[in-house]
């Protein structure tokens, strides 16, 4: 529910936006040029000195008084910020000192230590999720807004009600989410909504850690998923003579080992491999076919292929080339990229698998198995 019933008790966090009856046509039309220092001091504070805040909470119980003003006071600038963008007001944001925008948090004598971070982050998220939803009206608002003061000079006095409310609710949530406040905020727009009905607050915990465990759920299954091998047989001497192994196809990339030369004596002695070694050398071809809009070229990188021997040893590459040069380097769209892989393995161990780990497919691995 959007709007809630304000609750008896006040809410400690108080977020008020003064109503402007004119506005800068000059200021507004420029707004997002002027607001590119705003951005960047946004930038620079991230979120001030939060997480030596939440420490002292966790170990006294109850914030340490300049931690907290010091958080307060980030937050205070932020939602001034949000106001200088969203047009609620056309004065430049001050790092301090009285302004239309006012943002007050009553000092908690006492915080909940369990709730810090985890529980406050699954019971909040409902909240910004909402907020996120409303956001897109926001938006829409405020471009309305726009116009209407270039051509009015005025900020319609409803659409800036709603702008405000939104902003409002945005600090609840945000301050609960610090822990400059233990109350929950309702999912309210209203200058005098008090803390959640504890129905509110239930329901948000149980949608909030619904998604928490799906979330967390999600990207432990992508930890753990061991990913998928395409595999092609090669005949080990047939490539050596020059033959061609079948292609393999991954994410519109074709895939081939051309042919392989062992041992390889590197011209001009250059490289060098230990004694009982040798080198082998294998060469690839990466086309790229991809028929998508924009840019979606193929990056290959040296560290994108490995060989196992028939000794059961694995090998990086000693050298990798790409069309003679060194990668990391792009095979664009609707090009070709051959590629040189060259190995150091035992004088009595043969190639057993190519492997070739692309970053353009997720946990896709290509398997040359050499026979």
């Amino acid at each position: 529910m959007l709007f809630e019933p304000a609750a008896a008790a006040p809410f400690p966090i108080r977020l008020e936006v003064d109503y402007p009856e004119r506005l800068s046509r000059l200021s507004t039309l420029f707004r997002l040029i002027l607001a590119i220092p705003v951005l960047i001091v946004l930038g620079l504070l991230g979120q001030g000195l939060i997480w030596v805040y939440w420490i002292g909470i966790l170990m006294r119980g109850r914030p340490v008084r300049w931690l907290f003003d010091v958080n307060v006071a980030v937050l205070r600038f932020t939602l001034r910020a949000y106001a200088y963008l969203l047009l609620l007001t056309d004065r430049y944001p001050p790092f301090d000192g009285e302004w239309q925008v006012r943002f007050e948090v009553d000092y908690p004598q006492r915080l909940s230590r369990w709730r810090l971070v985890i529980w406050k982050t699954a019971t909040v998220l409902p909240h910004f999720i909402v907020l996120g939803f409303v956001f897109v009206g926001v938006v829409v608002v405020v471009i309305l807004a726009w116009f209407a003061v270039l051509f009015t000079g005025r900020y319609p006095r409803g659409l800036h009600s709603f702008v405000s409310g939104w902003l409002r609710w945005t600090a609840r949530a945000s301050a609960y989410w610090i822990s400059l406040t233990d109350e929950f905020p309702s999912f309210s727009l209203a200058a005098d909504a008090g803390p959640a009905y504890f129905s509110s607050y239930v329901i948000s915990a149980i949608f909030g850690w619904l998604i928490v465990l799906a979330w967390g759920g999600g990207i432990t299954a992508v930890i753990v998923w061991p990913g998928q091998s395409d595999e092609v047989t090669v005949s080990y001497q047939r490539l050596l003579e020059g033959e061609p192994s079948g292609a393999v196809e991954v994410s519109e990339v074709a895939v081939m080992l051309l042919d392989a030369d062992d041992p390889y004596t590197v011209s001009r002695g250059v490289y060098q491999p230990q004694q009982g070694n040798r080198f082998v050398l294998f060469h690839l071809l990466v086309q790229n076919y991809r028929s998508g809009p924009g840019d979606l070229g193929v990056r290959v990188e040296e560290n994108d292929f490995g060989l196992k021997d028939s000794l059961g040893g694995g090998h990086d590459p000693v050298l990798v080339t790409v069309g003679g040069r060194k990668p990391p380097l792009t095979v664009n769209k609707g090009g070709l990229g051959e590629v040189w892989m060259m190995f150091e393995v035992n004088e009595d161990a043969l190639p057993a698998e190519v492997k070739y780990s692309p970053n353009f497919g997720f946990k896709q691995r290509i398997k040359f198995v050499l026979e």
